[in-house]
């Protein structure tokens, strides 16, 4: 059919349905939908626009027309022609549905058996423009059970398809149930009923591998070798859907809760972090069984991540020990090292290795941390990239400047320092401005203490650049950056032998790393608040932040935790061991209260 001869009928069609409407023929908008249906030819979409458009055109200058007559009937045929607008739009979006669907279905029946999980995950990435819904997910399983009885494979996807939502519509009601039964913990918890929502999961799905799942991580110790459950394609399916689900609903929960609630950045950042690692624990306890089942679960891993690193609230400026436990961020960071080292250069890759590279910092794995940031630094700049990655490269410049102070190397760390400062006021960055201000004044005190220069007059600039960039971090309300500013000018004061000036600033950097849920700058703030508080004579202040600050970064794995027992050694011999026994027997409730039991029996284990 030739175009003109389209377009007469499209018109036609168009002008029937106006003057149906005006009569008062069609009375549902449904009518005019299943005219659209049979009088609408597959790959005429733009002239039925153009006919949609001329028609609205001539609508529009009859309504402006000095005839009253003309100009009222002008203006019920727009509102008809609203509707008609409308209904086409329902049509496309239905249509556009129907072809996602099609894709997806012609994809699989013709991929190769090992590749059919893997194209089936990509129907499911939240990257992809193209994801289907769990609607299209439900008609996608329907039309490949047809196909089922030929192959096995397809049958096995549809009958997952089909158990995980099932088992969805189990979890879905009492999703963020768990984030109440508990309100002082927020996040998920690697102990046993320490916050997590797994205890809770697992009482609300029916089906057998997810179940068991969820039961082996609300255990005190997770082992993947004791999960002894069988893992079919149809189960690895079903588990797909449900902890996908599941992460997605309840990022999308916490994104519309204020920060300072149960929900917000925290869990958001929590949420994605731990997702991840289960999906990279999953990947390594299918290793050596299911190769298919390991390379599916990884790409779930670097779908989560780069999901992760489009988000507002990507952690440039955190790691992932700030959330996870010592073993958990070692299983992550052991598994996602070579792969990444394998994709293409991305802002989403530079970004994730710019969260590992700090991670690796806080381990005080410095060259390690060097070597990623280095690499983040050169794709956040890559000409390769569609638009640079300015706060991204900022923040990677930030951490190196950190890495060099760490390994003493203070004029390289100064170096860096001042290129994230001049990048970040070129480009108005105002968080990396903060932080390079922070890092700044930093290496410059440092420094100065390494050369015996430290006194009032040589720790005069370095302060006032701590106390700028804590004012700007102030001002964005960015914790993270508060800590960091505090926690150094804390230090600084320290280094000056002047613990009245170091304690307020060690306080506030210790309540905005709490704030913020950065363990390792908790830890840190704890060690140097103790060392102030034991200045001033306070005791029992000092042994409980010591106590506090040494299991903290022992916890995360960071080195400093050895400064935290050797002060806390330093204190025990100043009092005799009669003396700190008795302190730490009073002191024990308010420990308890903060780590518990199993805690406070590990933390005096670290000092034997």
């Amino acid at each position: 059919m030739t175009d003109s001869i389209l377009q007469a009928r499209y018109q036609t069609t168009l002008e029937d349905l106006l003057v149906q409407t005006l009569q008062g023929k069609i009375r549902s908008p449904f009518q005019i939908y299943d005219r659209l249906v049979q009088e609408f030819e597959t790959g005429s979409e733009e002239l039925f626009e153009q006919c949609l458009s001329e028609c609205d055109a001539t609508i529009k200058m009859n309504a402006k027309s000095d005839d009253e007559m003309k100009q009222a009937k002008a203006i019920r045929r727009g509102r008809a022609l609203k509707t008609i607008q409308s209904e086409w739009q329902r049509y496309q979006g239905e249509q556009s549905r129907k072809s996602a669907i099609a894709t997806a279905l012609s994809n699989l029946l013709s991929a190769t058996p090992e590749n059919r999980l893997s194209l089936w995950l990509t129907t499911f990435d939240p990257n992809s423009p193209n994801r289907l819904t769990l609607d299209q997910q439900q008609q996608l399983s329907q039309q490949l059970k047809s196909f089922g009885s030929r192959d096995s494979d397809w049958g096995a996807i549809a009958q997952g398809i089909d158990r995980g939502l099932e088992s969805w519509k189990n979890l879905e009601l009492n999703l963020v149930q768990w984030m109440f039964t508990r309100p002082s913990t927020l996040g998920f918890g690697s102990e046993a009923d320490a916050g997590g929502p797994w205890k809770l999961w697992a009482a609300e799905v029916k089906s057998d591998v997810p179940k068991s799942l969820f039961e082996l991580m609300n255990a005190r110790e997770v082992d993947f070798s004791s999960w002894r459950e069988t893992v079919e394609d149809s189960d690895w399916v079903e588990l797909a859907i449900v902890l996908l689900t599941a992460q997605r609903g309840l990022v999308s929960w916490a994104e519309t809760q204020p920060y300072n609630s149960k929900g917000g950045r925290q869990l958001c950042i929590s949420t994605f972090l731990t997702f991840t690692v289960l999906w990279s624990q999953l990947s390594g306890h299918f290793a050596t069984t299911r190769p298919t089942l390991q390379n599916a679960s990884f790409q779930i891993v670097l779908q989560t991540l780069r999901s992760f690193a489009q988000k507002s609230y990507f952690p440039l400026y955190g790691g992932m020990v700030a959330m996870l436990s010592q073993g958990s961020f070692n299983d992550l960071l052991t598994y996602l090292d070579e792969p990444l080292r394998r994709v293409d250069k991305t802002q989403e890759k530079a970004r994730i290795l710019t969260l590992i590279g700090y991670s690796q910092q806080v381990m005080r794995h410095t060259d390690s941390a060097i070597a990623f940031h280095q690499q983040a630094l050169e794709i956040a700049q890559s000409e390769e990239l569609a638009i640079r990655d300015l706060p991204c490269a900022i923040a990677n410049l930030n951490h190196l400047s950190r890495a060099q102070a760490a390994a003493k190397h203070y004029d390289e760390a100064l170096r860096f320092a001042q290129q994230a400062l001049i990048l970040a006021r070129q480009s108005g960055d105002s968080l990396g401005q903060a932080n390079a201000l922070a890092n700044v004044g930093y290496s410059e005190i440092l420094s100065a203490r390494q050369l015996d220069r430290l006194d009032e007059d040589s720790a005069e600039i370095p302060i006032s650049q701590l106390t700028q960039g804590l004012k700007l971090a102030s001002t964005l309300d960015d914790r993270a950056s508060q800590a960091l500013c505090n926690n150094s000018l804390g230090i600084a004061y320290g280094m000056l032998n002047r613990p009245d000036r170091a304690l307020p600033y060690l306080a506030a950097g210790l309540q905005a790393a709490q704030e913020s849920g950065d363990r390792y700058l908790q830890g840190l703030n704890l060690t140097y608040f103790s060392e102030a508080q034991a200045a001033l004579g306070d005791m029992d202040s000092a042994l409980l932040s010591a106590v506090l600050a040494m299991y903290t970064l022992e916890q995360i794995n960071a080195i400093e935790w050895q400064q935290s027992r050797n002060w806390l050694l330093l204190l025990r011999g100043r009092l005799g061991d009669e003396v700190f026994g008795k302190q730490m027997k009073s002191l024990r409730p308010q420990i308890l209260s903060s780590i518990g039991v199993d805690g406070y029996d590990h933390a005096l284990t670290l000092l034997v």
